[in-house]
């Protein structure tokens, strides 16, 4: 076993793994399993450690001494992140494909023996993507999938938040993403995925969604985590900001049709400015506004309104205005309501029993 897996580690592998890593211990090892199983076997896995604290690296050490097809790099420059992580992995990745996997979520075994041949027959596409199962402690604790295709164009989908796949959905060619100017936003504390994967679509990059195949990875969903809680903490809303102005710029600057603009309007407010306002964050709030109200993005309406908005909490206190505020205020939530798709669909009974019958773990 010990001389394949060295004759393994010789070849040029074809596809990296690359996982960041940060106080991991409980978890590391499931996670490295799910990568050690897979049918496909020429294969590295690139672990990035962020500075971990517990045993984390000690772990990932024992694993890289039994299969050295794995390796642990430390950080060795800032910022602190995963998405440094990444990028660092990124650059010594040795293999054709990339797929981006973290230290919590799990590949099925049959995962890179699905997607290595699909990708190889089909030259001009960029990168494809695969249907993700969400869980918590057990694989098939949930059984519920990331996000479905549907007929509403991607660009769209994405502009409004409804992600239509997670960081470790897509394998790509390593080939297409050297041609971004930047891989992972490293300034990023939240969303760094969200911007990857925004700024791909602008770039025209060619890809497909493979939803008629099995799921082929599990994302573990935590109860307490920063997308789940803090979302108001000031290092969070600046970086949805960030990731929003970034995104403005683009849809202006390339002239995007009105529809475009709509969608991203909607996520402006309901994830940027509403945030901000309850923040206490009134002036960035009434500066931005300016900002997109000049820049086309928001109508001399959208103005009006949302400055009415900022003002609601104050005026709440007059007795004689609270039922034109609340009215108002359901006005205003009706405008620019959003409505996704993401994690809300059972997965289908036929791809549950595949799952299961490729699990070399399961019960």
């Amino acid at each position: 076993m010990h001389e394949a897996l060295n004759v393994l580690s010789m070849l040029q592998p074809v596809v990296s793994v690359i996982i960041p890593l940060f106080n991991r211990k409980d978890l590391i090892e499931e996670t490295l399993q799910s990568v050690v199983d897979q049918t496909f076997q020429n294969w590295e896995a690139i672990v990035v450690d962020d500075g971990s604290t517990d045993h984390s690296c000690e772990i990932v050490k024992k694993w890289a001494k039994r299969d050295s097809r794995i390796q642990l790099v430390e950080r060795n420059r800032e910022p602190k992140g995963a998405p440094t992580c990444r990028n660092i992995g990124f650059k010594l990745a040795k293999g054709q494909y990339v797929v981006f996997l973290d230290s919590d979520d799990l590949l099925a075994s049959f995962c890179l023996e699905q997607r290595i041949p699909l990708i190889d027959s089909q030259p001009a596409i960029d990168f494809l993507v695969f249907p993700i199962v969400l869980f918590q402690q057990e694989r098939y604790d949930l059984l519920k999938l990331w996000n479905i295709e549907t007929q509403e164009n991607t660009l769209l989908r994405f502009l409004k938040t409804d992600a239509l796949w997670q960081t470790m959905g897509p394998i790509y060619r390593k080939s297409s993403l050297i041609k971004l100017p930047y891989l992972f936003d490293e300034q990023l504390a939240y969303w760094q995925d969200y911007d990857l994967h925004l700024r791909i679509l602008f770039s025209g990059m060619t890809y497909k969604f493979m939803s008629t195949h099995v799921p082929d990875c599990y994302h573990r969903r935590h109860q307490n985590t920063i997308s789940q809680s803090g979302k108001t903490s000031p290092m969070i809303i600046q970086s949805r900001l960030k990731v929003l102005q970034k995104t403005g710029e683009i849809l202006v600057k390339n002239k995007y049709e009105k529809i475009y603009l709509n969608n991203y309007k909607k996520t402006l407010i309901t994830t940027g400015f509403f945030e901000l306002r309850y923040s206490g964050g009134h002036l960035v709030y009434l500066r931005l506004l300016i900002k997109y109200t000049l820049s086309g993005i928001f109508t001399v309406y959208d103005f009006c309104l949302l400055l009415i908005k900022l003002s609601l909490p104050r005026l709440y206190s007059i007795k004689l205005l609270r039922k034109f505020i609340e009215k108002t205020d359901k006005k205003i939530r009706q405008r620019y309501s959003l409505r996704v798709l993401t994690a809300q669909i059972d997965v289908p009974d036929y791809e549950t029993r595949i799952l299961k019958n490729n699990d070399p773990y399961k019960k």
